[in-house]
């Protein structure tokens, strides 16, 4: 109600009922506006996620943080076809997510970029696409960079050491050096982590032990929350030392069902599961969604229509 004084002395009874009714419904819409606002202030913030995408044998994650930037990382198979199309598109669509902030490729193998190609073919907003800056010359990875430009999407590239920062978050890349080579791209894999308020997690593209053990030997990453399999749950990769070092809680593994390169391999789950970690694949549950923010981590196993 507006301040001031309601003269009443001379209204009438009649008036005065009116003026009573008229404070009670004001009284009433403050009080229920008070208490909404009070609901509104102490609703707990949205969490933030990591979704692993049902792509088969490849790699397709979608990350929004806490600040709400969108993120992808990676986005192919090598055993759907229109993967891009048919899987990746209608989660985005589906999420309402109209743009990708930024998406990173490990490493431009089909598995992990074939999606990716056909996004940025038809149209769909990827405002910076990052690789790895010791594959630039490659010649997959420099065709996927010319895609991208003349998609309209920045190209940007990352080393050992440097950070994408958000207002709430920070995505390190952990490897490889701008100078390292290697004739196998799988070891040139730009390997993330992410760390988001108390949230801690690694991606290591496709990476092998020796390159775990090269990590470890430069700067250990230390525990994390999640971690994403190298290299599909290959028994070349997913070492027990570089697992030890991470102590994961949750482990996700993304791979195809009936794969002809046997993924995940029995020692890599074995690893991830004496290291502390639940195991999930994407063969079994499909898309599997990791929440976190507020109290601890949420993962959700399950499949959706067309995802």
């Amino acid at each position: 109600m507006k301040d001031g004084k309601m003269r009443l002395a001379d209204e009438g009874a009649g008036r005065l009922r009116k003026c009573l009714g008229a404070c009670g419904r004001a009284l009433t819409f403050a009080l229920l506006t008070s208490v909404l606002f009070l609901i509104l202030a102490v609703r707990p913030a949205e969490r933030a996620e990591v979704d692993f995408l049902d792509v088969g044998q490849g790699d397709g994650i979608y990350l929004c943080t806490s600040d709400g930037t969108n993120v992808f990382i990676d986005g192919g198979s090598s055993d759907v076809s229109g993967v891009g199309t048919y899987r990746i598109l209608p989660f985005l669509k589906y999420r309402g997510i109209r743009k990708i902030d930024y998406w990173f490729v490990s490493h431009s193998d089909m598995d992990h970029v074939s999606g990716l190609k056909e996004l940025l073919t038809d149209g769909y907003p990827v405002g910076n696409l990052v690789l790895a800056q010791a594959a630039a010359d490659e010649e997959k990875t420099a065709a996927l960079a010319e895609l991208a430009a003349a998609s309209g999407t920045a190209v940007c590239y990352m080393q050992t050491a440097d950070s994408l920062v958000t207002e709430s978050a920070s995505i390190q890349c952990l490897a490889p050096a701008a100078d390292d080579k290697n004739e196998d791209v799988n070891e040139l894999s730009l390997v993330l982590l992410l760390e988001d308020g108390d949230f801690r997690g690694i991606f290591t593209g496709d990476i092998s032990a020796e390159a775990e053990r090269r990590l470890l030997a430069d700067q250990g990453p230390g525990a994390v929350d999640l971690y994403k399999a190298a290299h599909h749950g290959s028994k070349h990769s997913n070492s027990f030392e570089f697992l030890q070092e991470l102590k994961p809680e949750t482990a996700v593994v993304s791979c195809g069902a009936g794969n002809r390169y046997g993924h995940p391999g029995e020692e890599a789950l074995c690893n991830m599961e004496e290291a502390g970690a639940k195991v999930y694949l994407t063969m079994e549950g499909g898309r599997i969604r990791v929440r976190y923010g507020g109290e601890g981590m949420i993962v959700e196993a399950y499949r959706e229509e067309g995802m």
